[in-house]
């Protein structure tokens, strides 16, 4: 084609990944506050995955911008009810779906998790977040797909092919820890989950309604594990890239951990330098600089 060269084509990647480092923080910042934010960016900016993924040409990186955008407007509208909010939500979710069908999975899943609470009156507070304006929003969405990719879809059935073929495993799920935290080490990974499932509890204690964003989130995550039969799904880089933004989702509930645990610390000026020896200690121990070898195979692709 004319005007295409390899810059051109990886340059949408590269945007999305800046992008992200830039407008993640921010937002982050408006929904849990700055020291969550920072901690969040330094976990961001240096995991090997996003690293490796914001430098080629494939949809993932513009999956993880538009579909972590949407989730972050979607709980920050579930706490302030500004309209806008839910509109950045719609759209950037109907990008991250555009881009790769499995995205409508962790954009679809707190919208129906709302629904249900809200039929339970579980948010009086907040009447904002009704059934009808949910309701509206999904029809909305899901009508523009419907147009967008039913053609598509419907003349290449890909599913046909590609179902019922594999599984995931332990072993699978296990390496895909590792992609996760950015390490192999046993003993680092299962830190990065508890600080992970600490900050989880940490999100639901200080905003109950944005944190079922994130439930919701992870409980469609372990659905699609029990039941995805996608050609692949038993290695771990096949996990990864079907549910790429799963990746800000975890990294941000590491960083509500993280700051939680360092709330308590008894010397509040130690707790920068702690930041510090934690984004050092990524930067040291982890594989990100092997992301930038040549050639750049780094997740085998």
């Amino acid at each position: 084609t004319v005007g295409w060269s390899e810059v051109t084509l990886y340059l949408p990647s590269a945007l999305c990944g800046v992008a992200g480092l830039l407008l993640f923080p921010w937002l982050v910042a408006r929904l849990a506050g700055r020291s969550v934010a920072l901690c969040f960016a330094w976990l961001f900016a240096l995991s090997p995955c996003l690293a490796f993924y914001s430098r080629i040409l494939r949809p993932y990186p513009m999956v993880l911008f538009f579909g972590f955008s949407a989730l972050l407007c979607l709980a920050l509208w579930v706490r302030t009810g500004r309209q806008h909010l839910l509109a950045a939500y719609a759209t950037a979710g109907i990008l991250a779906v555009y881009f790769h069908v499995y995205a409508a999975i962790p954009v679809f899943a707190p919208l129906a998790a709302l629904f249900f609470w809200v039929r339970l009156k579980a948010f009086p507070e907040a009447p904002w977040v009704s059934p009808r304006r949910l309701l509206v929003t999904a029809t909305i969405m899901l009508g523009l797909l419907v147009l967008l990719l039913g053609p598509a879809h419907w003349q290449n059935p890909w599913w046909k092919n590609m179902l019922g073929t594999s599984r995931v495993t332990a072993v699978g799920l296990w390496e895909f820890l590792s992609l996760l935290a950015g390490t192999h080490f046993t003993v680092s990974k299962l830190a990065f989950a508890a600080t992970a499932a600490f900050g989880f509890h940490a999100a639901i204690r200080c905003d109950p309604r944005s944190g079922l964003v994130w439930a919701s989130v992870l409980g469609a995550f372990a659905v699609l594990m029990v039941f995805a039969t996608q050609e692949g799904m038993h290695a771990a880089i096949q996990i990864a890239r079907y549910n790429i933004i799963l990746f800000p989702v975890v990294l941000l509930l590491v960083a509500y951990g993280f700051d939680s645990a360092l709330s308590h610390f008894p010397f509040p000026a130690w707790r920068p330098p702690l930041g510090a020896a934690l984004a050092a200690s990524l930067l040291a121990g982890g594989p990100v600089f092997r992301t930038y070898s040549q050639p750049n195979n780094f997740m085998h692709h």
